[in-house]
């Protein structure tokens, strides 16, 4: 997500940029801090995979006229914005 490579085509060369770490240095802190970081950006991912279901789901219970639902629903989602912020947050103390 932060660190993908990108391609940049020129005629028929074309030169591949490569991706560059957040961190520099090899000792064994900085591997950890990076390897910290990408399991962060699994869990930023799969909360943001969440709270697009749970925002289907609420969209889906307002159409019905699913009240209890939609309010569940809704608790629901502030509940896992609430927990992806924390995430963020995180992602931000372990980048810099």
């Amino acid at each position: 997500m932060l660190r993908r490579a990108a391609r940049t085509y020129t005629g028929k060369n074309h030169r591949m940029l490569l991706k560059k770490p957040l961190l520099r240095g090899d000792d064994r802190e900085t591997r950890r801090r990076m390897q910290a970081l990408e399991q962060l950006e699994d869990r930023i991912r799969e909360q943001e995979k969440s709270i697009q279901r749970l925002t289907g789901e609420l969209k889906q219970a307002g159409e019905a006229q699913a009240f209890d639902k939609a309010h569940r629903v809704s608790w629901q989602l502030a509940k896992a914005q609430v927990a992806l912020d924390v995430l963020m947050q995180e992602w931000e103390k372990l980048a810099v």
